[in-house]
Protein backbone atom coordinates (compact mmCIF):
# COMPACT_ATOMS: atom_id res chain seq x y z
CA UNK A 1 0.00 0.00 0.00
CA UNK A 2 1.43 3.47 -0.64
CA UNK A 3 0.58 6.23 1.07
CA UNK A 4 0.20 9.39 -0.62
CA UNK A 5 -0.73 11.91 2.50
CA UNK A 6 0.51 10.68 5.48
CA UNK A 7 -1.59 11.88 7.75
CA UNK A 8 -4.03 14.95 7.55
CA UNK A 9 -7.18 16.51 9.12
CA UNK A 10 -9.78 16.76 7.06
CA UNK A 11 -12.81 19.37 7.67
CA UNK A 12 -14.36 19.06 4.72
CA UNK A 13 -15.56 15.74 3.29
CA UNK A 14 -13.74 13.53 1.16
CA UNK A 15 -15.95 11.37 -0.55
CA UNK A 16 -15.30 7.76 -2.16
CA UNK A 17 -17.48 4.75 -2.98
CA UNK A 18 -17.81 1.36 -0.65
CA UNK A 19 -19.80 -1.60 -0.15
CA UNK A 20 -22.09 -2.67 2.45
CA UNK A 21 -24.38 -5.49 2.98
CA UNK A 22 -27.50 -5.22 4.94
CA UNK A 23 -28.84 -8.79 6.79
CA UNK A 24 -32.61 -8.79 6.04
CA UNK A 25 -34.01 -8.95 9.58
CA UNK A 26 -37.41 -9.73 10.93
CA UNK A 27 -37.15 -8.09 13.74
CA UNK A 28 -35.76 -5.22 13.52
CA UNK A 29 -34.37 -2.64 10.94
CA UNK A 30 -32.52 -2.54 8.53
CA UNK A 31 -28.33 -1.62 8.86
CA UNK A 32 -25.66 -1.20 6.42
CA UNK A 33 -22.64 -3.86 7.59
CA UNK A 34 -19.54 -3.75 7.11
CA UNK A 35 -18.62 -6.66 4.28
CA UNK A 36 -15.32 -7.20 6.35
CA UNK A 37 -16.65 -6.67 10.00
CA UNK A 38 -19.92 -6.69 11.39
CA UNK A 39 -19.95 -3.34 12.13
CA UNK A 40 -23.43 -1.45 11.84
CA UNK A 41 -23.68 1.35 10.70
CA UNK A 42 -25.39 3.75 12.54
CA UNK A 43 -28.51 5.98 11.44
CA UNK A 44 -28.34 9.88 11.41
CA UNK A 45 -24.65 9.83 12.84
CA UNK A 46 -21.34 9.44 12.02
CA UNK A 47 -19.48 6.06 11.99
CA UNK A 48 -16.13 6.57 14.11
CA UNK A 49 -12.87 4.32 12.82
CA UNK A 50 -11.05 2.32 15.39
CA UNK A 51 -7.85 -0.25 15.55
CA UNK A 52 -8.07 -3.22 17.48
CA UNK A 53 -4.87 -4.97 16.17
CA UNK A 54 -2.96 -4.19 19.09
CA UNK A 55 -5.18 -6.95 20.62
CA UNK A 56 -3.85 -9.95 18.38
CA UNK A 57 -0.27 -8.78 17.39
CA UNK A 58 1.74 -8.50 20.11
CA UNK A 59 4.61 -5.51 20.17
CA UNK A 60 1.71 -3.18 18.38
CA UNK A 61 0.58 -0.23 20.43
CA UNK A 62 -3.11 1.40 20.68
CA UNK A 63 -3.31 4.15 18.26
CA UNK A 64 -5.89 6.32 16.64
CA UNK A 65 -7.71 5.40 13.43
CA UNK A 66 -6.68 5.62 10.50
CA UNK A 67 -2.90 5.42 11.21
CA UNK A 68 -0.65 5.77 8.28
CA UNK A 69 1.71 2.28 9.57
CA UNK A 70 -1.55 0.70 9.76
CA UNK A 71 -4.55 -0.83 7.59
CA UNK A 72 -7.45 0.84 9.94
CA UNK A 73 -10.08 3.27 9.27
CA UNK A 74 -13.05 3.08 7.39
CA UNK A 75 -12.04 2.23 3.48
CA UNK A 76 -13.54 3.54 0.81
CA UNK A 77 -12.47 3.34 -3.26
CA UNK A 78 -11.27 6.33 -5.52
CA UNK A 79 -13.71 5.06 -8.33
CA UNK A 80 -16.81 2.67 -8.09
CA UNK A 81 -14.88 0.34 -11.00
CA UNK A 82 -12.43 -0.47 -8.36
CA UNK A 83 -14.62 -1.91 -6.14
CA UNK A 84 -13.64 -5.26 -5.31
CA UNK A 85 -15.15 -6.66 -2.54
CA UNK A 86 -18.54 -8.60 -2.45
CA UNK A 87 -20.64 -7.86 0.27
CA UNK A 88 -22.16 -11.90 0.12
CA UNK A 89 -25.42 -11.47 -1.21
CA UNK A 90 -27.67 -14.38 -0.49
CA UNK A 91 -31.62 -14.76 0.52
CA UNK A 92 -30.88 -13.30 3.89
CA UNK A 93 -28.11 -10.68 2.83
CA UNK A 94 -28.24 -7.42 0.31
CA UNK A 95 -25.48 -5.92 -0.95
CA UNK A 96 -25.37 -1.68 -1.24
CA UNK A 97 -23.31 0.35 -3.26
CA UNK A 98 -23.14 3.75 -2.73
CA UNK A 99 -20.79 7.04 -2.28
CA UNK A 100 -19.43 7.56 1.60
CA UNK A 101 -18.09 10.91 3.00
CA UNK A 102 -15.00 10.60 5.27
CA UNK A 103 -13.50 13.22 7.15
CA UNK A 104 -11.39 13.62 10.25
CA UNK A 105 -7.86 12.61 10.09
CA UNK A 106 -7.63 10.75 6.06
CA UNK A 107 -4.72 8.59 4.88
CA UNK A 108 -4.88 8.36 0.85
CA UNK A 109 -3.77 5.27 -0.63
CA UNK A 110 -3.37 4.19 -4.13
CA UNK A 111 -6.84 3.26 -4.70
CA UNK A 112 -9.00 5.10 -2.09
CA UNK A 113 -8.99 6.39 1.10
CA UNK A 114 -9.34 5.57 4.64
CA UNK A 115 -10.69 8.17 7.03
CA UNK A 116 -11.59 8.44 11.16
CA UNK A 117 -15.23 9.44 10.82
CA UNK A 118 -17.74 8.62 7.61
CA UNK A 119 -20.85 8.77 6.58
CA UNK A 120 -23.01 7.24 3.42
CA UNK A 121 -24.16 9.83 0.84
CA UNK A 122 -26.17 7.79 -2.05
CA UNK A 123 -26.98 4.06 -1.89
CA UNK A 124 -27.55 1.75 -4.44
CA UNK A 125 -29.75 -1.34 -3.37
CA UNK A 126 -28.35 -4.61 -5.47
CA UNK A 127 -31.40 -6.78 -5.51
CA UNK A 128 -30.59 -10.39 -4.72
CA UNK A 129 -31.67 -12.95 -7.55
CA UNK A 130 -34.64 -14.14 -4.97
CA UNK A 131 -36.67 -10.72 -4.81
CA UNK A 132 -35.23 -8.78 -8.44
CA UNK A 133 -38.97 -9.23 -9.55
CA UNK A 134 -40.76 -8.23 -6.35
CA UNK A 135 -40.74 -4.55 -6.32
CA UNK A 136 -43.04 -3.92 -3.43
CA UNK A 137 -40.33 -5.72 -1.54
CA UNK A 138 -37.32 -3.88 -3.18
CA UNK A 139 -39.17 -0.24 -2.66
CA UNK A 140 -39.91 -1.08 0.98
CA UNK A 141 -36.03 -1.73 1.31
CA UNK A 142 -35.68 1.37 -0.32
CA UNK A 143 -37.47 3.61 1.36
CA UNK A 144 -36.12 2.18 4.92
CA UNK A 145 -33.04 2.77 4.15
CA UNK A 146 -33.49 6.23 2.52
CA UNK A 147 -35.77 7.14 5.85
CA UNK A 148 -33.29 5.98 8.60
CA UNK A 149 -30.39 7.02 7.03
CA UNK A 150 -31.60 10.35 5.43
CA UNK A 151 -30.22 9.53 1.96
CA UNK A 152 -31.03 9.05 -1.61
CA UNK A 153 -31.30 5.55 -2.29
CA UNK A 154 -32.22 3.61 -5.69
CA UNK A 155 -32.57 0.11 -6.66
CA UNK A 156 -30.82 -1.23 -9.02
CA UNK A 157 -32.72 -2.38 -12.57
CA UNK A 158 -35.61 -0.54 -10.82
CA UNK A 159 -36.24 2.81 -12.48
CA UNK A 160 -39.73 3.23 -10.44
CA UNK A 161 -37.51 2.82 -7.27
CA UNK A 162 -35.77 5.78 -6.98
CA UNK A 163 -32.86 7.73 -9.62
CA UNK A 164 -30.41 5.30 -10.59
CA UNK A 165 -27.21 7.53 -10.52
CA UNK A 166 -24.84 7.34 -13.73
CA UNK A 167 -22.29 6.01 -11.72
CA UNK A 168 -24.16 2.28 -11.20
CA UNK A 169 -22.80 1.36 -14.84
CA UNK A 170 -19.22 1.13 -13.45
CA UNK A 171 -20.30 -1.38 -10.71
CA UNK A 172 -18.02 -4.25 -11.17
CA UNK A 173 -19.73 -7.35 -12.04
CA UNK A 174 -18.64 -9.16 -9.36
CA UNK A 175 -20.37 -7.30 -7.05
CA UNK A 176 -23.88 -7.20 -9.46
Amino acid sequence: MTVHVPDRFSEEAVVGWRVWRVPLTFDGPLRLQSPVYSLAWETRYQTEASCIKHVFHRGMMPHSAPDPACTCGLWVAKFVRTLSMQAGSSPTVLSVVGKCSLWGRVVEYTGGYRGQYAYPYELVVIPPKHITNDRDALREIRDDLALDYGVDVAVLGDPGAGTIPAWTTEIPQSIL
